[in-house]
């Protein structure tokens, strides 16, 4: 008999640990933004447009460094547009589009809430 597809079990893997299997395979960190503290001004300083279409959020700014989650690790030329327009060496964090979808404010409002975001 003849095996398809449909015989094969379905193994159903989550966003997260799609995106931390992601993060391991492009050797950056995985980052949890529910509890981690976002710079509402440095987010600012990016177009709304530009951090949606490209999947990411800037959480921290140091001296000569800016932290960023990131969908898609392996975007370089996301990450050299984020350098370039900040003038600024990023440092790369691997986090789920759902994360950064809340992080930036569209999530749900009672999560919203929670984590003092407007």
């Amino acid at each position: 008999m003849k095996k398809t597809n449909k015989d094969s079990p379905k193994i159903n893997i989550s966003e997260e640990e799609k995106t931390k299997q992601l993060a391991k395979r492009y050797n950056v960190p995985y980052i949890d933004l529910s509890s981690s503290p976002i710079d509402r001004e440095l987010v600012q300083s990016f177009p709304a447009d530009f951090l949606h279409r490209s999947n990411f959020i800037p959480f921290e700014k140091n001296e000569n460094t800016v932290k960023i989650a990131i969908a898609d690790p392996s975007d370089i030329a996301t990450i050299d547009a984020i350098e370039s327009h900040l003038g600024m060496e990023v440092e790369v964090y691997a986090t789920t589009r759902r994360a950064i979808h809340e992080a930036s404010g569209h999530g749900s409002s009672k999560r919203r809430a929670s984590r003092g975001i407007s």
